[in-house]
């Protein structure tokens, strides 16, 4: 992807074996599970995803009471049966959102060339052969966002270190696949 040694490099990273502590069990079965799910067809990644969703839902009572706090701030006239049904929606997309950061992990280009239907845009900032700054809203699908502009542009990005070892090797090799020049805390 590099076409100059001109070009920001990536942090590479390493597997080490203090990854493969019981520590990091649950992280590896769950990215193993992750991993299993998109090899689905999207219909029902998405499905299991808000299944997902609901269950971190009620496994997550501190995450849910954040989440309904920073709904009543943003929305002070919805009433609480709104609400409810927000936090629940809110839940679900971030099940989906944990099954597209598996499709941008580790979906093939060819897959994800197909979920992009306008590239217009992009396309024009590209042809300028000028440096720009895209910035993304945070969400759910973020990490999707990211890899479909990295189908179109060469893309860097930043990040922050996670405090998972696991987490941070998975996210960082992902990454350095479609991205250039990624800058961390």
């Amino acid at each position: 992807m590099k076409d100059s040694k001109n070009e920001p490099h990536n942090n590479e990273v390493k597997l080490e074996l203090s990854m493969f502590s019981p520590s990091y069990l649950l992280t590896w079965l769950g990215t193993g599970f992750l991993y299993v799910l998109t090899l689905l067809p999207i219909q029902i990644q998405l499905f299991l995803g808000g299944q997902l969703g609901s269950i971190l839902l009620f496994i997550s009572p501190q995450r849910k009471n954040i989440t309904q706090i920073n709904l009543q701030l943003c929305f002070p006239n919805k009433t609480q049966i709104e609400l409810e049904k927000m936090v629940k929606e809110v839940f679900k997309d971030i099940g989906k959102g944990l099954i597209e950061t598996g499709i941008a992990w580790w979906k093939s280009d060819r897959f994800i060339d197909k979920l992009i239907n306008k590239k217009s845009n992009f396309e024009q900032l590209d042809s300028n052969n000028e440096g720009c700054l895209i910035l993304l809203k945070h969400s759910t699908h973020a990490e999707l966002d990211i890899r479909i502009i990295s189908r179109i542009l060469r893309v860097g990005g930043m990040y922050k270190t996670q405090t998972n070892k696991v987490m941070n090797y998975l996210m960082i090799k992902a990454r350095n696949k479609y991205l250039i020049g990624t800058v961390t805390n």
